[in-house]
């Protein structure tokens, strides 16, 4: 009979692995771990989950963190955060430094009561620190430098610097004494420990150095391009927070390829703040077919159970991938717990507000109440979330023994202006057409061209069409205006009818272009989805331009004055 695989084992094993050590012999535990790093090396990961799994039952620390790390990752075994939750707490129960510093850094302060506590934390890096873990020593250090967690002692602070330091001798003094005094806010006292850290190639501080000359501050002359030379001079060694940085910087750019490497490698480099962004662009990359709406997923749990300050901002987006089965089963019961935990510590989450509320209006994942469904969603629409204007305002549009939401002009006029003020193409056009109308509303062609033109920079076809009409009838219209909105009706919509419109001049016709790419980049920045997939994939395209990159050919400084 054919022998089976066991369903947990993913790929092949490596032919040439190295044999297990002899069981029982004295030296087992010992070298079976160091085996087991092996086999890890080599990617040979069915066979390490299952040694690992044994020494773990024996309870040796090292294979139970390694374990960890397996169920963490999804090597070897199926993904389950669960079960490396319960392997990290038992390789730091048996004070293996490792695991006492991964869990002091994410499980421990979350460990009684789901609120995030510096003590827990804390005690952990304690642990760890006692058993000569240099990470350990400097968290520890941070810890004791703002008092958090622990009574406030320099002193102490700097003590463990240098332990730090001699116990590992690629960490520099100044640098970490020049992060310490940054994050307390000292920050001439921490520019020269700073500078003196760049000059001797420790890169790690490119991060926070940079960001003197971003802003001009400490006595700095504010210098962009140098800010910027020093977080390639950071990212080029492998730098995270420089890497964190210019990844930010190509997601405001919506350069998203380029934002999401540079976010997966600051994450990688265990910047967590990374996890938040990074499922940020993924979730917004154009292209529907490039959004790895799995990884989104797993990286907004990574930060949902991080203490960054984007913390509950990641835990209720966490529960819209609940509520929509987005890159996890559906799960209303907890999206409302991810929705409700969110809104308890940030009342005003637009994610949790517009959720939470469809929730009880439908009666999905917990008690039906449409009052109180009702209440959360007029307040996410107040707040500008767009799918909760367009279900008051367009609740108007049924026939009004049909109306379920909005039951007065005035209260519809009112939710249309929000919505429209907002940002939201559909509520410009209507609200657009009300003023150019009069239809209860005073008569106002100034605004009724306000809210058209805006919805027509928003992409919405129709409004395009009237602007370009009304455009047309002026004496004095701008030829310019005309041939944007017809550029984006053949660019973005197809429609080869308005070619004719199209400037024949070479420099008229890049700047209509340009102006759609623009109006393209504002929609997306809006979080609107695009009008159509040609609209996506000229976007895609446009994310993917290098020729206006600022970063490219930008000089790196060697040394610093």
């Amino acid at each position: 009979m054919k022998k089976k695989k066991m369903p947990w084992i993913r790929g092949t094993e490596s032919p040439d692995a190295p044999e297990a050590p002899a069981q029982g012999s004295p030296e087992s535990q010992q070298r079976t771990a160091a085996y087991c790093r092996e086999l890890l090396n080599r990617r040979s990961y069915g066979k390490a989950f299952r040694l690992l799994s044994e020494l773990a039952q024996e309870n040796d620390g090292e294979a139970a963190y390694l374990l960890s790390q397996l169920y963490d990752r999804g090597d070897g075994v199926t993904a389950d955060q669960e079960q490396a939750a319960i392997w990290l707490r038992k390789a730091a129960g048996l004070s293996y430094p490792p695991a006492q510093f991964r869990y002091a850094m994410t499980i421990a302060p979350f460990s009684h009561g789901g609120e995030f506590s510096y003590r827990l934390c804390a005690e952990y890096l304690e642990k760890a620190a006692a058993g000569g873990h240099p990470q350990a020593m400097l968290e520890l250090a941070r810890l004791y430098f703002t008092g958090r967690g622990v009574e406030n002692s320099k002193s102490r602070a700097y003590d463990l610097i240098r332990q730090a330091a001699e116990a590992d001798p690629s960490i520099s003094s100044d640098e970490q004494i020049g992060s310490c005094l940054y994050a307390n806010v000292e920050l001439a006292a921490a520019l020269p420990h700073l500078k003196k850290a760049y000059n001797q190639g420790h890169y790690e501080i490119c991060g926070i150095l940079s960001s003197y000359y971003m802003r001009g501050i400490a006595g700095v002359k504010q210098d962009v391009e140098t800010a910027f030379g020093i977080l390639k001079q950071g990212a080029n060694h492998r730098n995270g927070l420089s890497e964190y940085i210019i990844g930010c910087h190509y997601r405001d750019e919506s350069n998203y390829p380029r934002a999401r490497a540079y976010l997966q490698s600051a994450y990688d480099h265990n910047v967590m703040e990374a996890a938040y962004d990074l499922a940020n662009v993924i979730m917004k990359t154009p292209d529907p077919s490039r959004r790895d709406m799995r990884t989104a997923f797993k990286m907004l749990s990574k930060a949902a159970s991080y203490p960054t300050v984007r913390h509950y901002d990641a835990l209720g987006d966490l529960g819209t991938c609940y509520h929509e089965g987005w890159g996890t089963e559906q799960d209303h019961e907890e999206a409302v717990r991810c929705f409700s935990m969110t809104l308890k510590n940030s009342p005003d989450n637009k994610a949790s507000l517009l959720g939470l509320g469809y929730c009880y209006l439908n009666g999905t994942g917990i008690r039906q109440d449409r009052e109180y469904g009702l209440e959360l969603i007029r307040k996410a629409a107040s707040k500008g979330v767009i799918p909760a204007g367009e279900l008051l305002y367009g609740s108007y549009s049924a026939p009004e023994e049909d109306r379920r939401y909005v039951k007065s002009f005035s209260e519809y006029l009112s939710w249309l202006t929000v919505a429209a003020d907002n940002g939201d193409p559909q509520a410009c056009r209507l609200l657009g057409n009300l003023y150019l109308a009069g239809e209860k509303v005073p008569r106002d062609n100034r605004m009724a061209e306000k809210y058209l033109a805006r919805a027509a920079e928003l992409l919405d076809r129709d409004a395009m069409r009237q602007v370009i009409g009304i455009a047309q009838e002026q004496e004095d219209a701008d030829p310019m205006f005309i041939s944007t909105f017809a550029t984006a009706m053949v660019t973005v919509y197809g429609e080869s009818e308005w070619g004719s419109m199209l400037p024949q001049d070479p420099e008229e016709r890049s700047e209509a272009e340009n102006n759609v790419r623009d109006m393209l980049l504002d929609r997306l920045r809006i979080e609107l989805p695009l009008p159509s997939e040609r609209a996506a994939a000229l976007l895609e395209k446009i994310s993917q331009d290098e020729t206006n990159d600022l970063l490219l050919d930008l000089p790196i400084p060697q040394e610093l004055p």
